[in-house]
């Protein structure tokens, strides 16, 4: 928790224990010849992706933040794939390789699956009532509108062509 909406340090931790939990696997999994690109995927999925995600689907992220997480989830595809810098390979076809999706999609699933777990909770639930309610008083900060958790909802619900209402009807 923190007392400014940020959530840049949150990032950043994630970034850090996430960049740990891939070191640690250098060694044992990561540069072991032995080991398919198949069972390195499933690995890096269950242990770092996890570790980089984690409660993400409450961020309300900017444009920069995504871009940061989005720079470590393809350096550590790069790393487990052997594709070197020089080889001018492009994201899409790292991806490919990997058979894996980019952080963005990532965050998009975890965001929609947890608010739909929000939208079918009973209503005396928190979560849920916090979710509906609207901010009764309050004094903006100077300077442009900071992004909030709905705005960044609506633009992700926007693009994958799903209007709010489809949400609250959604069969359980």
């Amino acid at each position: 928790m923190s007392n400014t909406i940020s959530v840049d340090d949150d990032v950043t931790s994630h970034l850090t224990k996430a960049g740990c939990a891939f070191g640690k696997l250098q060694d044992r999994l990561w540069r072991v010849h032995d080991v398919s690109l198949r069972t390195k995927i499933a690995v890096y999925r269950a242990v770092v992706t996890t570790t980089l995600l984690y409660g993400c689907e409450t961020w309300t992220l900017y444009r920069h933040q995504i871009h940061k997480l989005d720079q470590f989830h393809m350096r550590c595809l790069r790393s487990i794939a052997r594709i070197k810098s020089w080889d001018k390979v492009p994201n899409t076809d790292v991806l490919r390789i990997c058979d894996i999706t980019g952080i963005e999609m990532m965050l998009l699933q975890e965001q929609l699956r947890w608010v739909g777990h929000v939208v079918r909770m009973p209503d005396i639930r928190i979560p849920k009532q916090v979710f509906y309610r609207e901010v009764e008083a309050g004094r903006r900060l100077p300077g442009g509108p900071v992004k909030r958790y709905k705005d960044s909802l609506k633009t992700n619900l926007k693009a994958c062509d799903i209007t709010p209402r489809d949400i609250n009807t959604a069969p359980l």
